[in-house]
């Protein structure tokens, strides 16, 4: 059982492979020479390839491709996105599968602690497993026309134009804006936002749809259990009065059409009137999209040369591209700090958020320290204060960061209440890093 490793960074294919010193530099190299047992691990950046197997595991031993973004395994790399992708250098899509199982079982593609972006698919389904034995997807992102096909996927996300998760076994998984959220399939405590169909037919437990024209819709032969239909059109649509599509377990809220009148339906459900939600987790769900540094560039790029939420990323170079180059790093620095280990580190453009309480009526004091290198414009560090009961306040640095500056703000609250704090880096060159010490 061997340990390959591949960096977009450093890597070369004519080395052997085996350790993170010497790492193959594309996922195809590795196709050709993993045997079942082994694990592939993948390093920050971009691969722009396509991927089709031509190995498969055996039970107890499947072949694994694991993503790490924070290069733990591929030590060496720059920490940061890892992303396979069927986007030529003009990051427009192309035709066919860019993950493809091509029949080999037991392989298993990402890990519980490091997700992995696919995308690049403009006619298919971004990854496709079809049926067979153990051919698992975990923490994985497919963007493009459609996500999953078939498949063992575990806390997946799916952007897609047109079908999210097509069959398979879909567990914690999330499908934004596909014309079809899920499509059969045995779905456990999945979400589908934004589409036309949410979940269509299958077996559904646990499972919600937010703004879709219809959220559930099935008959009394599919499961449709602990449900929940979200401000959409239709909540809960029936197709048949001989074989009623049963929803005496769910619930609905804000639809215009809660359930489909004339007897496609069982009894009218449990009605929901209050929906207890934790809106925090499901911004975590979105995370995927606001993964990277926003940098607006110019206004004068092509329709190739912008993402999802309609940003430009265009590198230091010049280059535009989604990788870990361009994804602002925080992290503790233990060697550069004030008078207390540790120092908060942002590479790049990045902030740092902090929430504390403070009374009404009582003035209070926040004072941090920064030093920063490698800055190409005039945007230095700032703090910035604001809350519901006190103006918005920014302090910024003046000096030229070689030594540390301490940046102080002070407000007085007229009710108490939370206030955040935010420490701000806002150079988006490529060497830029700031370390702000000594929050007081």
């Amino acid at each position: 059982m061997a340990l390959y490793y591949i960096s977009a960074q450093r890597g070369s294919d004519n080395n052997n492979g085996t350790s993170p010193v010497t790492p193959w530099a594309t996922i195809n190299k590795a196709v050709g020479e993993v045997a079942p047992g082994d694990t592939v691990y993948i390093g920050p950046g971009t691969y722009r390839e396509k991927i089709t197997l031509i190995t498969s595991g055996v039970a107890g031993n499947p072949i694994t491709w694991y993503p790490d973004p924070n290069a733990k395994y591929v030590i060496g790399d720059k920490p940061g996105i890892v992303r396979v992708t069927g986007c030529g250098e003009d990051e427009m899509p192309t035709e066919g599968i860019v993950w493809n199982y091509n029949g080999k079982d037991y392989n298993t593609l990402g890990a519980s602690d490091g997700r992995i972006y696919i995308d690049g698919s403009s006619d298919n389904y971004t990854i496709s497993a079809g049926s067979g034995t153990e051919r698992i997807a975990i923490g994985v992102v497919a963007h493009g026309h459609s996500g999953f096909y078939y498949g063992t996927n575990i806390n997946c996300i799916s952007l897609s134009g047109y079908c999210g998760f097509y069959y398979g076994t879909n567990t914690n998984c999330l499908s934004l804006g596909g014309f079809l959220g899920f499509y059969y399939g045995t779905n456990a405590n999945c979400l589908s936002v934004g589409g036309y169909w949410g979940f269509y037919y299958g077996t559904n437990t646990n499972c919600m749809a937010m703004g879709e024209y219809y959220a559930f819709q099935g008959s009394g032969s599919y499961t449709f259990s602990h449900c929940r239909a979200i401000a959409c059109f239709n909540g809960f649509y029936g197709v048949s009065t001989s074989d009623k599509m049963d929803i005496s377990t769910c619930s609905y809220v804000w639809c215009q059409n809660n359930y489909r009148m004339g007897g496609y339906t069982t009894e009218n459900g449990s009605l929901a009137k209050v929906v207890i939600f934790d809106l925090l987790k499901f911004a975590e769900a979105f995370k995927p999209l606001l993964q990277f540094d926003r940098n607006d560039g110019d206004n004068t790029v092509s329709v190739g040369d912008i993402d999802i939420l309609g940003y430009v990323r265009r590198l230091g170079s010049g280059i535009i591209d989604i990788g870990p180059f361009e994804h602002s790093l925080v992290t503790p620095d233990f060697d550069n700090y004030k008078t207390q280990e540790p120092a908060i580190k942002i590479e790049r453009a990045g902030m740092q958020r902090f929430t504390f309480f403070a009374d009404g009526g009582k003035e209070f004091t926040r004072k941090v320290w920064v030093k920063w290198s490698g800055y190409a414009s005039i945007d230095k560090p700032q703090m910035v204060i604001d809350g519901a009961h006190i103006e918005r306040m920014e302090t910024t640095a003046t000096g030229d960061g070689t030594d540390w500056e301490q940046l102080t703000v002070s407000a007085t609250p007229t009710v108490g209440g939370e206030i955040e704090l935010y420490l701000y880096s806002r150079d988006t060159n490529a060497s830029a890093v700031t370390y702000f010490s000594d929050l007081e």
